[in-house]
């Protein structure tokens, strides 16, 4: 009787485990907490000119490159405007000088419309207005894409959706 008990509990507690799992599957990626966590960390303030973006902000060295430690980068490969929505208090509650985003290519493989895109970009500009109104906003464009290096398909095979008025 007590091995059938144990078996019985042993089996329910597993069942229950495992649908409760179910339940927590992460949003992002392992980097972008990863990366999120590291910039609630790290400081913001009032001189600091942040980028915010995906890979291509992820990629740079910025303060390097402008030769400012004012330049900050908070880029995380892979993120969309949601992504970018959801960790911004961290940012704006520093109330930095200008912030540079550029966001929304990672959204185009999800087969999010132009619009929905735009709109999310507009939220994140709203927050920043709302949360530091003194901050400088420049919205960069999503650059354009090409099928000719046959790398991140993905995202190339969508290269009409992305308007490149210079091309």
């Amino acid at each position: 009787m007590a091995k059938k008990t144990f078996l019985l509990l042993f089996i329910w507690l597993t069942v229950t485990t495992l649908y409760a799992q179910q339940d927590k599957v992460p949003k992002y990626s392992t980097y972008y907490y990863q990366r999120a966590s590291l910039f609630e960390s790290l400081p913001v303030t009032s001189e600091d000119i942040i980028f915010i973006g995906n890979s291509i902000t992820d990629g740079g060295e910025w303060h390097e490159l402008f030769n400012n430690p004012h330049v900050k980068n908070r880029g995380i490969s892979g993120d969309t405007t949601k992504g970018v929505f959801d960790r911004l208090n961290a940012i704006v509650n520093g109330k930095p000088a200008k912030i540079f985003l550029m966001i929304g290519i990672n959204n185009v493989p999800r087969n999010e419309p132009a619009d929905t895109i735009a709109a999310g970009i507009r939220l994140i500009v709203q927050k920043i207005k709302q949360v530091s109104p003194e901050t400088q906003i420049y919205v960069q464009s999503l650059l354009p894409v090409t099928t000719y290096y046959n790398k991140f398909n993905e995202h190339t095979c969508h290269w009409k959706e992305i308007i490149t008025p210079y091309l």
